[in-house]
């Protein structure tokens, strides 16, 4: 009875120092999966900010399109009206203010004022 005592503290023994030297799988697959969590946090973050860029470059290029869209649009405008151009240099002339030819003609200030200085120029 003994001997089997003693044979069951010694293998005992054995299994509990060899547990210390077994690498543990499980350790591994987390080791693998944090490995892989973060790998994939990083890939979302860079499509995320690429994203960002993307759209703050679509977002420029709109708001270019649409300056350019109205400028044209008031060239134009200007182009096609030379009633409205006389009508504004005339006014000018007989000295009303920049707003009573804008009230007077209902076209922008901006309008106005580039019809002005291309009457200078």
């Amino acid at each position: 009875m003994l001997f089997i005592f003693v044979t069951l503290i010694i293998v005992a023994i054995v299994l509990f120092v060899s547990s210390y030297f077994i690498t543990d799988k499980v350790d591994q697959l987390e080791e693998q999966l944090e490995q892989f969590t973060i790998a994939t946090q990083q890939d979302t973050y860079q499509l995320n900010r690429k994203v960002r860029i993307d759209e703050k470059q679509l977002n420029e290029q709109s708001i270019s399109t649409t300056q350019a869209d109205k400028t044209s649009k008031n060239e134009n405008h200007q182009k096609n009206n030379p009633i409205i151009i006389q009508k504004v240099k005339h006014l000018h002339e007989q000295g009303y203010s920049t707003n009573d030819i804008v009230q007077q003609t209902n076209i922008n200030v901006n309008e106005v004022h580039d019809i002005l200085t291309q009457q200078i120029n």
